[in-house]
């Protein structure tokens, strides 16, 4: 049984980059991975944005003419971070976000402190419009409705009822 060893398009975008030491352009990298549809290459960017935000490979340039080089910086695994060390750190991300978008807390935080508005019956969650038809029925009826017994044909018969039968297709009578 052979065993493969996954490697995801951030791997290989990096190996591209450790068998050269020329600045290669988006599509350069592409055609090295022999990657065509235009999905591929959206992951291609974004793995070769982290590589840079990691500092495999350093990038130049402008938009839609960036240029990247590998810095020569050997992969290094990544710690897992102790729970004291995950809130510490989204501590500092919500920092940096209130710090460049004040503007965007204002407005999240105003709202959630206006009241709800009351929605339409049509926008309200399924249960809450059962019940409000359910409030708008009449309650059970409690009087009894008075069902009167059935006779039998000898009962009709000797009323004085006549029985007819009728043939059971149209053709046969």
């Amino acid at each position: 049984m052979t065993t493969s060893i996954k490697t995801g398009i951030g791997a290989r975008v990096r190996a591209v980059f450790e068998g050269t030491s020329d600045e290669l352009c988006m599509a350069d990298i592409c055609a090295a991975l022999g990657i065509v549809t235009g999905k591929d290459r959206k992951r291609v960017a974004w793995a070769s944005r982290d590589l840079v935000a990691a500092g495999y490979v350093t990038q130049t340039g402008e938009r839609l003419h960036f240029r990247y080089r590998s810095t020569g910086k050997v992969q290094v695994q990544r710690q897992p971070l102790s729970p004291e060390e995950q809130r510490e750190y989204q501590r500092q991300a919500s920092h940096r976000y209130r710090t460049r978008h004040p503007e965007r807390v204002r407005e999240s935080e105003r709202a959630r402190r206006r009241p709800a508005k009351a929605r339409p019956a049509a926008q309200q969650p399924r249960l809450a419009r059962v019940g409000l038809r359910a409030a708008n029925l009449p309650g059970p009826q409690a009087v009894a409705r008075a069902v009167a017994p059935a006779e039998s044909v000898a009962e009709f018969e000797a009323r004085g009822g006549r029985v007819e039968v009728l043939p059971v297709h149209w053709r046969a009578a």
